[in-house]
């Protein structure tokens, strides 16, 4: 008896806390935007393709790095001008500066950066095309919703017909 009255319990409050949610049809393409793999996928692709396209902007302008080095030594170390050891302490430092221009490669950074602006657009486009799919695919099956609620309706009349024929025959053939 315990064991029915619990599970009478567990699905009365199954069944009350299964609410009805509807939900617009906008709401349902939101929902199917933001979840839709290939679309962030798209996406992904897209801002990788713009990174891409200002890594091939920024290969026309020059390049410049700068660096140093400092090395403190104590003990002993190999003097190669006197050609013997010599125990002291030895600072050196390296600093230096790097400039890269190029003028001319045969138009390759050109070419590169017009490839890279097209791979973008074409990305863009991708991510474009993945949402109208979702889109389309949302309405597609909420009209076959509607579509399947029209014929149930419209299967309920022909049978309603139906039965008001049959219920005229039968008067009939009682009749005589």
């Amino acid at each position: 008896i315990i064991s029915i009255i619990t599970l009478l319990v567990l699905t009365t409050g199954a069944t009350i806390a299964q609410e009805e949610n509807v939900l617009t049809i906008d709401q349902c393409i939101q929902i199917a935007l933001d979840n839709n793999l290939s679309l962030k996928q798209a996406q992904n692709n897209s801002l990788m393709a713009r990174a891409a396209q200002m890594q091939a902007i920024m290969g026309h302008l020059p390049s410049l790095s700068a660096g140093a080095n400092y090395d403190y030594f104590v003990g002993t170390t190999f003097d190669q001008n006197a050609a013997r050891q010599v125990t002291a302490t030895t600072n050196s430092s390296n600093p230096n500066i790097q400039g890269r221009l190029t003028l001319f490669n045969g138009l390759s950074v050109h070419n590169t950066r017009k490839q890279r602006i097209n791979e973008y657009l074409a990305a863009k486009n991708t991510v474009d095309d993945a949402k109208l799919t979702t889109e389309a695919s949302i309405l597609s099956a909420y009209l076959n919703v509607l579509l399947g609620g029209e014929n149930i309706r419209i299967s309920g009349e022909r049978v309603d017909l139906l039965q008001a024929q049959l219920d005229r025959a039968i008067k009939r053939e009682s009749v005589g």
